[in-house]
């Protein structure tokens, strides 16, 4: 998980097409052997967006998603959270962390240490 969060984050430099971010994180996960689909009425797998921007509203564009529009910008911040959830574990886990998108290098703004414990 940590890695997908981390080539997205990578991902995330002005002008970078948000859906090509997404597109990132999705064939990182399917060519890790991670299913992503519906089975009857339940979606499993990576089927959330990977992130959206940060300001007034929960949830603001820049949305970094497959049907996604939106091109980022030098000074957006936006979130990064991919994940995976499947009903027949009964949950799922996803990481998520600030970044501000810069010219160059994206900076984390979030400071949490991930300690994954099972």
């Amino acid at each position: 998980m940590k890695a997908a969060q981390d080539l997205a984050i990578r991902n995330l430099t002005a002008g970078s097409a948000c859906r090509e971010v997404h597109d990132s994180v999705q064939k990182y996960f399917a060519g890790k052997g991670y299913k992503t689909g519906r089975s009857r009425n339940d979606f499993h797998g990576f089927y959330y967006g990977t992130g959206h921007g940060v300001g007034l509203e929960v949830h603001e564009s820049p949305n970094i998603t497959l049907n996604s529009e939106d091109t980022l910008a030098s000074r957006m911040v936006v979130t990064v959270e991919p994940g995976l959830y499947y009903a027949e574990l009964n949950g799922g886990v996803r990481l998520e962390d600030v970044v501000l998108v810069n010219n160059g290098k994206p900076r984390k703004l979030s400071k949490f240490e991930k300690v994954l414990e099972v």
